[in-house]
């Protein structure tokens, strides 16, 4: 206790002792894990960890050889990314920069916007999304932030951005794990990166109406 308190990870706040920084939460956390096999069963199973990007990356860095830990990412993430390209419901040949370039003509350029449209429309996103992209006079001024956001948790985007985090991470610190399992995890990033992307590129007009926007670090 003396040695965290000199070297200010835990500091007096309020008469209290609180830790510094929040990554020391996530640190203790993992290093818990690592020691106590029943702490580590009790937050896997109840997937208290996998979802902090921080908890994953302390605990596959501890000694690079979390096999455990990278299987079950890799499960959880190939069934979440199913479920957010089911919810999304975007058919699976729809390339909406197939056909642009750096010289876009106004043929192009208005086929590419109808194509797009098209599939918004036709995809299972919210309406009030719909309406924003299909409304060329919308106005960029009235609020949608909460539209967003309640449509990222309702469709679980943001938790596959937090896992797609948490296996990146995994990937990195994982220098002793078997080839193909590093295989699969970079499969399985690379398919959930894909399906953020489509969902980015979905909701882009209605972000870019107001010049500038991002969730959840996106």
């Amino acid at each position: 206790l003396q040695v965290l308190k000199e070297n200010q990870i835990l500091v007096g706040i309020n008469g209290s002792l609180c830790f510094r920084f929040s990554y020391w939460i996530y640190y203790f956390a993992a290093r818990r894990m690592k020691i106590s096999d029943d702490f580590a069963k009790y937050m896997f199973e109840k997937k208290h960890s996998i979802y902090y990007p921080e908890i994953i990356e302390f605990y596959t860095g501890i000694d690079g050889a979390r096999e455990d830990v990278v299987s079950m990412i890799i499960n959880d993430l190939n069934h979440l990314t199913d479920t957010v390209h089911s919810k999304i419901g975007l058919k699976e040949d729809f390339k909406p920069l197939e056909n642009l370039k750096w010289a876009l003509n106004e043929n192009i350029k208005e086929m590419t916007q109808e194509q797009l449209e098209e599939n918004v429309q036709k995809s299972k996103l919210p309406d009030e999304i719909k309406d924003v992209v299909a409304d060329k006079n919308y106005d960029s001024i009235k609020p949608y932030n909460q539209t967003i956001t309640k449509f990222f948790e309702e469709y679980e985007v943001q938790n596959l951005m937090n896992l797609t985090r948490s296996a990146s991470r995994a990937l990195r610190n994982s220098e002793f794990i078997s080839s193909q399992l590093k295989e699969e995890l970079a499969k399985s990033i690379f398919k959930a990166w894909q399906e953020v992307t489509r969902v980015i590129f979905l909701i882009a007009p209605m972000l870019a109406k107001n010049g500038f926007g991002g969730v959840g670090g996106a």
